[in-house]
C-alpha cells in the first residue's frame, strides 16, 4: 500500500516522507533522523523519497551518534522493552483484553496462533522469528541504525522484548568505544546532544509519554570492557519514535530546500 501511494505521489512531483518500513533499507532512499543525518536529505533527489526509521533505531541513533563522533563505536548490545503500541492497534486491544481477563480471575491462555499471553508477562519475540534465532524486527533495527550512522559494519546486537505496557519504549544499552570515553565524558556529550534529555537518575516509559525527547539515564561505566559505558533510554514510541521525526524532516525541507 505504501509503495503504491508513494510512487503515485512522486510521479506527480511530490517529495514523500515515508514512515513505514517499505523504503528504509532501499539503497536509493535516504534514511533520515533529523538530529543525526539531516544532510542525507539531499540524496532524496534520486527517487524523491525520504524514509524515517523505526522508533527503536531512531532512539539508538540519536544517542549513539554523538558518542560515536567522540570516541568511535566498537560494539553495541541493546535490549529493547517495547510497549503494546509498537505492535499496532491489534496488540493494544490484545493487551487490554488479556489484562481484563486476568483481573477478572479468568486466567491467561495461549492465544490464537500459539501466541503467549502478553499481560503481566514479557515476550522476547517482536516480529517473526527467523532461522538463526533473531527476529525480523531485530535485524531491521540493526540495519537501520547502521544506515543512519553510516557505519555499515557496526557490531550491533539487538534483543527486542514486548512488555505489558500500553505506550512507550525503553532500551538497555552496553557499548564499547574505540577510544577512551567514560561515563563522565559521555554525560557531557549527551547533555549537549540535540534531541537528548539526560536524567540524573532514570526515566521510565510511563513518565516520558507526550514528550519530544529521547530520555537517557542510569549512565555509568561498564567495567567488563576497557572502554565500556552502560545506559538506559526511554521515549514515546508514537510521538518521538514516529510522527515528530517526519515533521522535523518536513520542516527542514521547507526551510532549506523551499
Amino acid at each position: 500500500m505504501s509503495g503504491e501511494h508513494t510512487e503515485a505521489a512522486t510521479g506527480a512531483g511530490a517529495t514523500v516522507i515515508d514512515v513505514t518500513s517499505r523504503f528504509r533499507l532501499d539503497p536509493e532512499v535516504p534514511l533520515v533522523v533529523a538530529e543525526v543525518n539531516a544532510g542525507a536529505i539531499d540524496e532524496r533527489r534520486v527517487r524523491n523519497i525520504i524514509a524515517s526509521p523505526s522508533g527503536t533505531a531512531l532512539a539508538l541513533a540519536v544517542v549513539l551518534a554523538p558518542l560515536a563522533a567522540a570516541a568511535g563505536l566498537r560494539r553495541v548490545v541493546a535490549s529493547t522493552y517495547q510497549g503494546a503500541a509498537g505492535g499496532g492497534r491489534r496488540t493494544l486491544k490484545r493487551l487490554s483484553h488479556e489484562t481484563i481477563e486476568l483481573l477478572s480471575a479468568r486466567g491467561a491462555r495461549v492465544g490464537q496462533q500459539g501466541m503467549r499471553p502478553l499481560s503481566f508477562n514479557c515476550v522476547p519475540e517482536v516480529g517473526s522469528l527467523l532461522p538463526g534465532g533473531a527476529t525480523a524486527h531485530e535485524l531491521q533495527v540493526v540495519e537501520e541504525t547502521r544506515k543512519v550512522l553510516a557505519e555499515p559494519d557496526l557490531a550491533l546486537s539487538v534483543t527486542a522484548v514486548r512488555v505489558p505496557t500500553f505506550f512507550g519504549h525503553a532500551l538497555s544499552i552496553n557499548l564499547e568505544t574505540e577510544g577512551p570515553l567514560g561515563a563522565a565524558r559521555a554525560a557531557e556529550i549527551l547533555r549537549a546532544a540535540p534531541g537528548v534529555l539526560l536524567h540524573d537518575d532514570f526515566p521510565t516509559p510511563a513518565e516520558v509519554i507526550g514528550t519530544d525527547s529521547t530520555h537517557v539515564g542510569r549512565l555509568r561505566d561498564d567495567p567488563v570492557v576497557e572502554h565500556g559505558v552502560a545506559l538506559w533510554i526511554a521515549f514515546d514510541s508514537v510521538r518521538k519514535g514516529g510522527a515528530l521525526n517526519a515533521l522535523a524532516i518536513a520542516e527542514i525541507l521547507l526551510r532549506e530546500y523551499g
